[in-house]
């Protein structure tokens, strides 16, 4: 598979989608933001809050690591950057955010995913086609 999971939260820090890991060894933690006037908390953070308007009102916090699988798909086509077959699909954190994901670990695909399964963030690499770098990226697979 062209996308290599790689559990260095180093390669995390560098990413707009991690949230700060602290300490050696530190866990990958997705960053999302929340709205100071409504309590909204969104992810991919940005500045604006999609549920009440307000602008610049959005603070970054971390979000939990684990979520329930909502739904997944099986792709059977290769691209630039993945090798088929893989997996994608939604994530729902505790925290009342839905994640759209790439998933890994998860083959035999039948027997790993299920809908309501327990998933983990983890991060990655996937191949960038416009600059040919491998860029961090967020992944789910399932709890052990």
């Amino acid at each position: 598979m062209k996308a290599t999971q790689n559990a260095d939260s180093s390669s995390a820090r560098t990413s707009k989608w991690f949230y700060q890991c602290s300490g050696n060894g530190a866990e990958p933690t997705l960053a999302g933001a929340k709205c100071s006037d409504c309590a909204k908390i969104i992810f991919p953070a940005r500045d604006m809050c999609p549920a009440c308007g307000a602008r610049h009102r959005m603070s970054i916090v971390p979000l939990s690591r684990v979520g329930k699988l909502l739904g997944y798909g099986i792709s059977l086509r290769s691209t630039e950057y993945l090798d088929a077959p893989y997996a994608f699909g939604y994530v729902m954190l505790p925290d009342g955010v839905k994640v759209y994901t790439l998933l890994v670990d998860c083959q035999p695909f039948e027997m790993k995913l299920r809908i309501g399964s327990e998933m983990e963030v983890v991060t990655g690499r996937v191949l960038n086609p416009n600059t040919g770098e491998r860029e961090p990226v967020y992944m789910f697979r399932p709890v052990s």
